[in-house]
């Protein structure tokens, strides 16, 4: 076969360089490899790790506090409200706004590409009380509020008579927005401790040791209303958190911690506070109807990629995530 003067040239320069093509390809397997190791020095006893997600209770002076020092609103009627234009010679129309206020756009990170570098948890709790005491004043009596956080915990049995601790997130109420607790019946969460100190997936050795964790939340709960309906797992609100460029350098002081004097993360997302289930209490007036302490379920999804750029990691806008059953079922039949 007759052979063009342009391949026999790239051979001649591959010999020699290289010696034989044999060699160069050699070469490019064994680069292909060593990309494809995991570091041995991030290896930990996965066999032994527990995880486990804690829920603050008994702290219900925290929201109590907040909403003491707030101001007095004033709440005119309408009526009212057409009165004081009419005395300034003016009149404006008034328009209702009937649309309720629908849970925030959730971003929610896609992973590709599911390999050794990105492992997956899922932790939960469930039949939590989100109040300290039941109430005879309605669904979304604030008086008891305890819930205020949770916890991530992820440990592992390294020998010792305590574990150790893995990884630790930490997640509380955004108490700065403590008058859309108390008026919207809605919360918002923020990151307020994180520490990572073993890394779950494994970890290239050619990587440049960053990785990203997102968390997804969900808040849901069961309840019956006054009117004897029974609502079952009915979704409150949905939360996501995104970590990425995290440093896992074991030569580094920055290992497993968030910037140091970077701003407290706050989750994307909201949830309407839970509301109290209808029933009866023994009280010292007798059998009384009234309502619950507000039973709930939390649900996290912990997603981590030492490689998300391999794992082509995308943040991609869901558009508007509707709570359609909680603002309908919340607004429409618990308001009644």
């Amino acid at each position: 076969m007759h052979r063009t003067p342009a391949i026999s040239v790239i051979k001649n320069l591959i010999r020699k360089s290289f010696g034989s093509p044999g060699l160069l390809f050699c070469l490019l397997i064994g680069w292909l490899c060593s990309s494809c190791l995991a570091d041995k020095h991030y290896r930990y006893p996965k066999s032994t790790e527990n995880q486990k997600l804690v829920v603050d209770e008994g702290k219900a002076d925290v929201l109590m506090k907040k909403f003491s020092a707030l101001q007095a609103t004033e709440i005119p009627s309408l009526q009212q409200r057409l009165d004081r234009f009419r005395e300034r010679g003016i009149f404006a129309p008034v328009i209702l706004n009937l649309v309720g206020e629908a849970a925030s756009a959730v971003r929610t990170l896609i992973i590709n590409e599911q390999n050794k570098y990105t492992t997956t948890s899922y932790f939960a709790r469930e039949d939590i009380n989100f109040y300290d005491q039941p109430s005879l004043a309605g669904p979304f009596d604030p008086a008891g509020m305890q819930f205020t956080g949770f916890d991530i915990v992820r440990t592992i049995d390294n020998g010792g008579s305590r574990g150790d601790t893995a990884l630790f997130a930490r997640f509380e109420i955004d108490t700065t927005r403590s008058a859309e607790i108390l008026s919207n019946a809605s919360f918002r969460l923020k990151l307020t401790a994180f520490r990572l100190k073993y890394v779950k997936p494994k970890v290239s050795i050619t990587s440049k040791k960053k990785m990203s964790l997102d968390f997804d939340i969900t808040f849901l709960t069961s309840y019956v209303t006054q009117n004897e309906e029974i609502v079952d797992s009915l979704v409150l609100g949905r939360f996501h958190l995104l970590i990425k460029d995290l440093s896992i350098d074991l030569g580094s002081d920055d290992f497993g911690i968030l910037p140091k004097g970077s701003p407290e993360p706050l989750a994307e997302g909201k949830s309407f506070v839970v509301p109290r289930s209808f029933g009866y209490f023994k009280t010292d007036k007798g059998i009384v109807s009234g309502y619950s302490r507000g039973q709930y379920s939390i649900m996290v999804t912990v997603r981590e990629s030492t490689r998300p750029g391999f794992a082509n990691a995308l943040l991609t806008e869901n558009g508007n995530l509707f709570i359609n059953s909680a603002s309908q079922k919340i607004s429409q039949k618990l308001s009644n």
